[in-house]
């Protein structure tokens, strides 16, 4: 039955925030060109006005072993970080020798810290498979293996993210078998800064529903996402009926990073933005008791999707920022 005269309470929101860096990064091989030995240098920048790169000699095209010079200015505001693609490191002037077509980027950052990135740092591309067998190795194939040593640490996007010591490598049937355990971004940055500030939506949000079970139904309306049908039990003593629920959460992040002498000197997250509730309930008690509570996970939610990416030197940082979305239920009977 339902019971008269109960004081009920939702909508008692409840924001988890993480964030966490993996870094990636890429390499590729040359691909030879079937006109006989006649080559490619593609050189950009990223981000588009972060600076510029001048090439000399500046061609279309270069014969095998040409050597090249790259040397990036960057624009105000903004700190050359390194190179990625078919280069690696921060030297600048760089001096490229072309072997095949070429794509290397030219990374900035607007950091104020100069980044400084260890030489045992290995990117690794997503041209390669990295696997991991049952004793916790790593197993990298591809076209082009990288060049690994023990001390190395490797760091990729692939598989969710890898940032691992490497202790030990060989090579059985093509495939680079590692010995390795786990690593800190302390150990390859010796200093550097990461900082974002960025408004989201949901629209942009890669969104998951763990309690949208059964009957329960799951709508993106307008920008606000609606949730209906859904049912929580409270301790076998009260059912609370989500008829409707309405909810719009634009997000405003603000993420530093800083790294001094190999260690984190500062770390920041602040999570606010706009946020709407409307929420439509009927409660049913079964029971009599003097206070009954329950809270339940309605969303998860990860900002961007898909990721974003910034740098911190030549070594690219995928950024995620989580959230949940929680609603709270308390019935007092009297």
């Amino acid at each position: 039955m339902a019971a008269k005269g109960a004081r009920r309470s939702f909508g008692a929101l409840v924001l988890s925030l993480t964030a966490f860096a993996v870094l990636i990064g890429g390499c590729g091989g040359p691909a030879d060109d079937p006109n006989g030995g006649s080559y490619t240098l593609t050189v950009t920048v990223s981000p588009e006005n972060g600076g510029q790169v001048a090439v000399s000699p500046e061609q279309t095209s270069y014969a095998s072993g040409a050597t090249v010079a790259l040397t990036a200015t960057a624009a105000e505001g903004y700190t050359f970080g390194g190179w990625t693609g078919d280069a690696t490191g921060s030297d600048n002037p760089l001096t490229v020798t072309v072997t095949g077509n070429m794509a290397i980027q030219a990374q900035f950052s607007t950091g104020t810290i100069e980044p400084k990135i260890s030489d045992e740092a290995k990117v690794l591309g997503n041209d390669l498979t990295i696997t991991q067998d049952g004793e916790g190795n790593l197993e990298i194939s591809g076209e082009k293996l990288p060049d690994l040593r023990p001390g190395n640490v490797i760091v990729s996007a692939l598989n969710g993210g890898v940032l691992a010591r490497v202790h030990s490598v060989s090579e059985q049937n093509g495939v680079l078998i590692a010995t390795v355990s786990p690593a800190a971004l302390t150990e390859i940055i010796e200093q550097g800064e990461l900082e974002i500030q960025q408004s989201f939506s949901l629209s942009e949000a890669k969104i998951e529903y763990p309690a949208a079970k059964g009957a329960a139904k799951v709508a993106f309306e307008d920008g606000a996402l609606v949730l209906s049908g859904l049912e929580v039990e409270i301790e076998d003593a009260a059912t609370v009926k989500l008829t409707e629920g309405r909810f719009a959460f634009d997000p405003d992040f603000d993420f530093k990073l800083s790294v001094e002498d190999w260690k984190v000197q500062q770390f920041r997250c602040v999570a606010s933005g706009r946020m709407e509730i409307d929420v439509d309930a009927e409660i049913e008690a079964k029971a009599i008791t003097d206070l009954l509570e329950k809270e339940v996970t309605l969303a998860e939610m990860k900002f961007p999707e898909p990721a974003g990416v910034m740098m911190i030197g030549w070594v690219p940082v995928v950024y995620e920022f989580y959230a949940k979305l929680k609603l709270g239920a308390a019935v007092e009977l009297g």
